[in-house]
């Protein structure tokens, strides 16, 4: 398949964000504040303000990231005079980060399968999904912890491994559910074939940190990369929430809003399979196009299979004639060997 030429790639990326932007406008007005959003832009407003820049008076049940994220938004908003201005404040971020994921998406289907129409497909699904349409109009933690989510992932399919384990560690720190996206995150890594390293410049005698050469060796290992820059993330997270001097601390605060954590009874598994299911399927609204995409997806896993078996086969039929075509250059050889010495 031909390359798609840059401009008319760009063309394409850019009319999906407008319509997605537009898309995401819809429901901006008509949908006023839910409680968790009133509370959140609360806690946003308490940091702007600096009436409680700690959230030291505040029972927190969620990492500190979102809550100061909407304070800079309160901060860089012209006037926040009225409960409208207010609501538009703080739902500003999830609208950027809706959008940038929207972008996040198209590069990696780009990295993962090395093909632009399958970037500007996923991007363009994205861009109609209600899911993504709805929360990008609400003040919740969700639409940041997927924007570092995506990033996170896109970083692990380059094998940018140091910054992979730094942006799932924001995405921890917009909500805590995002450590859930760890083992996403290391299978892309780990599938991923590696970049190789630049050989190192040997070091010169007068430069002082020759002596620490041994840094730099541990700093090329992928995974100690990955696991640095998750942990410094954390490292603030953890730090934060213990010089607070609310008590519990937002982990323990949100086992306590949620009602506790435990391993679901074996005979709700069904229901809560079927619940997941139907949750799925308004991925798109439509159940015929929830179908149709599904039935795609199908028939493009059987293509590839199907392709790789008839090229493994025909892989197989030429080793074969390669095979008989030496066998016989060897019997050639031989025959006519054997022909020398009889006369």
């Amino acid at each position: 398949m031909a390359a798609m030429r840059p401009f008319h790639r760009s063309a394409l990326l850019i009319a999906i964000l407008l319509l997605a932007f537009s898309l995401r406008l819809i429901p901006w007005g008509p949908n006023r504040f839910l409680e968790d959003e009133a509370l959140y832009a609360y806690w946003g407003l308490q940091i702007a303000t600096g009436a409680d820049p700690m959230l030291d008076l505040e029972p927190v049940d969620k990492p500190p990231l979102h809550p100061y994220t909407l304070a800079l938004s309160f901060l860089l908003w012209p006037a926040v005079g009225t409960i409208e201005q207010l609501e538009s404040a703080a739902r500003l971020p999830s609208l950027f980060a809706s959008l940038i994921g929207i972008a996040l998406v198209y590069s990696l289907g780009r990295a993962l399968f090395s093909n632009e129409l399958v970037g500007l497909l996923a991007a363009f699904l994205l861009a109609l999904s209600p899911f993504d349409i709805l929360f990008a109009s609400t003040a919740f933690t969700d639409p940041l912890m997927t924007v570092f989510v995506l990033a996170a992932l896109l970083a692990a399919a380059k094998d940018h491994l140091g910054t992979a384990g730094l942006l799932l560690g924001l995405a921890t720190a917009a909500k805590q559910q995002g450590i859930f996206f760890l083992p996403l995150v290391v299978a892309v890594a780990a599938f991923k074939p590696s970049r190789p390293l630049k050989p190192a410049k040997p070091a010169s005698p007068r430069r002082s940190w020759q002596h620490f050469t041994w840094l730099m060796r541990v700093w090329s290992q992928r995974w100690i990369r990955f696991t640095l820059g998750f942990a410094i993330v954390v490292t603030g997270i953890l730090w934060w929430d213990a010089v607070r001097l609310q008590r519990p601390g937002f982990l323990e605060q949100s086992l306590i809003s949620y009602g506790g954590l435990g391993p679901a009874e074996p005979s709700t598994l069904g229901q809560r399979a079927m619940d997941w299911l139907m949750m799925a399927g308004a991925f798109w609204a439509s159940p015929w196009f929830n179908g149709l995409l599904l039935g795609s997806i199908l028939i493009w896993f059987l293509g590839r299979w199907a392709r790789a078996l008839f090229a493994r086969k025909d892989l197989e039929e030429v080793f074969d004639y390669r095979e008989r075509a030496t066998f016989q250059t060897r019997c050639s050889e031989v025959r006519s060997l054997l022909g020398r010495q009889n006369a």
